[in-house]
């Protein structure tokens, strides 16, 4: 199995991967021009590529950490091309690509310090477009990415296994609000509520697209709700392997890219929680959505309760809780079930309390 990854913690070979070429840390990631990359464990200078360290951080962040100075190789096109000799080397075996770009993410640090984070080689045709200049980086790294999906659908032909091979599109969360890059600017969350770090619809909805020729229909479009634990189960069952049980709460939505609806098995719900901003939990059971937020407040009564139908308010505008409370107790309950604890962090009590149920 191989891969390119963009960020790990730790070295690849210790999370699955035969070959890594990319970035080593979060903070590392967020810098498009960094002064190194890491293949299989070995540091790789990028020319030209200078990186201001003496900024107001703390002083035992992690190696890459920084903001640009002088800017010669933006990182698209050495992952770009890593990728696609990647294919060619592989195209004689069976091969796993996992391709995680950091587009169109801004760097954090250079929009907190610099007001711009939505670093690109250039605004390409947008360079002429009277947008604030996060809007024109965010359009062009947009563009940036549709290409390189391009150039990698070419490449699998060229290489000759474009019939043979499973290419999945998608985005880790919504759309985000950082380097000064605003969301509603090019309307990216399509009216949905929320952004990256919410639990709304805006923050968690996300694209997918699968292109699989004379297997998966072209064209379709499928209200099946599914979510990334599922692609575990999916691959295996479309590879014919068991999947390995208890480690998922996946179901494998294989049935629905092979044309097959009625055959699919539907989650019973799906569950997320997050610990940044206060703690918030989200729920979906059919067409029911409920959202805890400040759950880590030690005052019961800090706790935020909402509950939505998304058949009727996709937007989530209209809040519910008071109306349907048996609704609201059921999922409460599947809410409670669906947690478990984190042996390190409480997505319940503040720092340094215990974690409190309620």
């Amino acid at each position: 199995m191989g891969s390119w990854p963009s960020a790990f913690a730790g070295r690849s070979e210790e999370n699955g991967f035969d070959h890594f070429f990319g970035y080593v840390n979060m903070w590392h990631a967020h810098n498009f021009y960094p002064e190194f990359l890491y293949r299989n464990g070995e540091k790789v200078p990028l020319p030209g590529n200078i990186t201001n360290r003496n900024l107001p951080y703390d002083k035992d962040m992690p190696e890459g950490t920084g903001v640009a100075q002088t800017k010669t190789s933006h990182t698209f096109y050495e992952l770009q091309n890593e990728a696609l000799t990647f294919i060619e080397k592989n195209k004689n075996n069976p091969f796993f690509l996992y391709y995680a770009l950091n587009m169109p993410h801004a760097n954090n640090e250079a929009g907190y310090f610099l007001n711009d984070g939505m670093e690109v080689p250039d605004y390409g045709a947008f360079e002429g477009q009277k947008w604030p200049n996060p809007e024109k980086g965010f359009a062009r790294m947009m563009e940036m990415v549709d290409q390189t999906v391009g150039n990698i659908l070419s490449k699998l032909n060229e290489a000759g296994v474009a019939q043979n091979t499973i290419v999945v599109f998608a985005s880790d969360n919504g759309p985000h609000e950082e380097g000064n890059h605003q969301a509603e600017f090019f309307n990216s969350n399509a009216g949905l509520r929320g952004t990256k770090r919410d639990l709304y619809e805006g923050g968690i909805r996300v694209p997918m697209i699968v292109h699989w020729p004379g297997k998966v229909p072209a064209g379709n479009v499928s209200e099946h709700v599914s979510a990334f634990w599922d692609w575990l189960p999916t691959l295996c069952e479309l590879a014919s392997i068991p999947s390995p049980s208890g480690l998922t709460d996946g179901v494998s939505f294989a049935p629905t890219l092979l044309g097959k609806p009625r055959l699919q098995k539907p989650h019973d719900f799906l569950y997320w929680e997050f610990y940044e901003l206060g703690g918030r939990q989200a729920l979906l059971q059919e067409n029911w959505k409920y959202i805890k937020l400040n759950v880590k407040s030690a005052d019961p009564n800090q706790v935020v309760r909402e509950l939505y139908d998304l058949s009727k308010d996709p937007g989530e505008t209209d809040n519910l809780i008071g109306e349907y409370p048996r609704v609201v107790q059921k999922l409460d309950s599947l809410m409670k079930t669906a947690h478990v604890p984190h042996p390190l962090v409480s997505l319940f009590a503040p720092q340094g309390k215990t974690e409190t149920k309620f």
